[in-house]
């Protein structure tokens, strides 16, 4: 705005700001809304694997005389399944409220960029009715003006008849005595 050489400049430098940001506020938006959807696909792929490997540790469990050391395997493969679950679920979380975080900014930068441009509209409305008004101002003075002027004008040019004729009477008189 400093740098802008008048109103069409600057206006024109804060359209281009203010594309600029909105683009930057939407490629922030697509990002965090892309982590929260890989976020949530993942979680329930964990989800689904430790219902399987919960599944498949009750098996165990039943098949424990045949299979002691497949139930053990089949145990920590299902507490590392739920500890990436519950791993995934809390980075879900996070991803959804740094999105609605996002989605909030902008829908308060675009509310504000609203704002500004209807302040901005009212300000030059009430700009042009200023200066419409002072021009109307102007014009009426320079009228009055040049009205007392001419009045002044033909006052003088009566006074300057009246000393003649006045100076014209008294030569007569003169003459006549």
């Amino acid at each position: 705005m400093q740098k802008a050489k008048g109103l069409a400049a600057a206006a024109k430098a804060m359209h281009i700001s203010a594309i600029a940001h909105e683009e930057a506020m939407r490629q922030k938006r697509a990002g965090a809304f892309t982590k929260w959807e890989a976020a949530r696909n993942h979680a329930e792929f964990c989800l689904k694997r430790g219902n399987a490997s919960t599944a498949a540790y009750k098996a165990a469990v039943d098949a424990r005389a045949r299979a002691v050391a497949e139930a053990s395997r089949r145990l920590s493969e299902m507490k590392a399944a739920w500890a990436a679950s519950k791993k995934a679920d809390a980075a879900k979380v996070v991803a959804r409220e740094n999105y609605v975080k996002w989605a909030k900014a902008h829908r308060s930068a675009v509310k504000g960029t609203k704002a500004a441009s209807l302040k901005r509209a009212k300000a030059e409305a009430a700009h042009a009715k200023a200066s419409k008004h002072h021009a109307a101002s102007v014009a009426s003075h320079i009228a009055a003006i040049r009205k007392r002027a001419a009045a002044r004008a033909a006052a003088i040019v009566a006074h300057i008849k009246a000393q003649k004729h006045a100076a014209n009477s008294w030569k007569f008189l003169a003459q006549a005595n």
